[in-house]
């Protein structure tokens, strides 16, 4: 339950700040805490939603098509 309430209190305290990403990166960074900590507490749905949104944030490099060595 520890680690619920101190989950509760980041995102409470992230709403405060009213926090606006000067970056894609920022964004990852963020998320990858926040699902850290929910699998610490042991939020499965939450962790599973945080994920999808950190595939989201992932940079995307398309190439040529060529040999990437």
């Amino acid at each position: 339950m520890d680690s619920l309430s101190r989950l509760s209190r980041a995102i409470q305290g992230g709403r405060r700040l009213k926090w606006r990403p000067a970056s894609r990166e920022e964004v990852l960074e963020r998320l990858l805490v926040k699902r850290a900590e929910a699998r610490q507490a042991g939020l499965d749905g939450l962790e599973k939603s945080l994920r999808q949104q950190i595939a989201w944030a992932l940079p995307v490099h398309r190439g040529g098509g060529g040999d990437p060595n």
